[in-house]
Formats: C-alpha cells, sequence, structure tokens
C-alpha cells in the first residue's frame, strides 16, 4: 500500500524536525525572527547563533516542510541568515572558534 509508505516517511520526517527542535537545540524552535529581534536589542540568549542551532534549524526547516507540516520559510531563514553572517563578519565568536578547531580567527 503506497499511501502506507508516504504517511510512513511524513511521520518520521516530523518526527525528526520535532527531535531537531526540542532536544538537539531548543533554541532553534519557532520562527527565529522575535529571538533575532530581542538579540539585536541587547538580550543575549545563550546558543542563539551556535553551529549547533544552524544545524537544527536548517534540518529541522527542511524535514518538517518535506512531511506536509504547514511552516514558515522566511523566519527560519532570518535566524539562519543572522547566525551565518554573525559567524562570517565575527571570526573571532566562540562557536566559530570551537567548531574549526582555533584555525579561523580574527585578526
Amino acid at each position: 500500500k503506497p499511501w502506507l509508505v508516504s504517511i510512513a516517511f511524513s511521520t518520521l520526517y516530523a518526527l525528526v524536525a520535532g527531535f531537531l527542535g526540542s532536544y538537539f537545540s531548543p533554541q532553534a524552535g519557532g520562527s527565529g525572527i522575535s529571538d533575532i529581534r530581542a538579540y539585536l536589542n541587547g538580550i543575549h540568549i545563550r546558543n542563539l547563533l551556535s553551529i549547533r542551532t544552524l544545524i537544527a534549524k536548517s534540518f529541522g526547516v527542511s524535514f518538517a516542510i518535506a512531511s506536509g507540516l504547514v511552516a514558515g520559510k522566511e523566519g527560519p531563514y532570518i535566524h539562519i541568515g543572522a547566525i551565518l553572517g554573525g559567524g562570517l563578519a565575527n571570526m573571532g565568536s566562540e562557536s566559530v572558534i570551537r567548531w574549526t578547531g582555533g584555525k579561523v580567527r580574527a585578526k
């Protein structure tokens, strides 16, 4: 029964997306726009711009959309862009230094 395989894959994708947003990196939950606005206004949210959050947000949104869940792409992409922009503009950030083993630093 092909419909049963489709439901099984959709359920699996939704479970992976839920795991990434709930357990792997809870900061990846939600759209991310309000978190980035708060961060830009001076409120420090621990691990908001980490590599772990980037991975969880990227794959979580991909799996959520692939499973058929209703999820907007704009908010998560703003959060992903903020993580990438913050990491590239500030090569001295702690998560980038840890991720590259200290090989990439701002001079």
